[in-house]
């Protein structure tokens, strides 16, 4: 059972790239509602075919065929086009994803790149 983030740690920004008509994403936002059940995270979607978005050429490009992917960011966004690292992409279960989170929380000792 993956142990829940503390109530005083810094909460991750998860970004989720996902598109219109996309089974595996509405699977995928289904593990993230269970996931926030016990691990805390910020959530933005980020639409590859709105082409409104910011910078949505470059996601369009880099994940037409390989939605949903989810990327995980701790601290403070570094510009408006930074979503972090990918965590996992197309499929996910609840535990597996609330272990992946925890991994890719920075430790204590490293610097914070704020």
């Amino acid at each position: 059972m993956a142990r829940a983030l503390s109530s005083c740690a810094q909460k991750p920004h998860l970004t989720l790239f996902t598109g219109t008509h996309c089974s595996l994403c509405d699977d995928m936002k289904e593990v993230l509602d269970t996931v926030r059940l016990t691990t805390p995270f910020t959530l933005a979607l980020y639409n590859i075919r709105d082409d409104s978005a910011p910078n949505v050429k470059h996601w369009r490009r880099k994940y037409q065929y390989d939605i949903p992917v989810l990327h995980v960011r701790w601290g403070a966004a570094r510009s408006e086009d930074d979503y972090g690292t990918e965590l996992v992409r197309h499929r996910a279960e609840a535990g597996a994803l609330a272990e992946a989170l925890l991994r890719s929380r920075p430790s204590e000792s490293q610097p914070s790149r704020v």
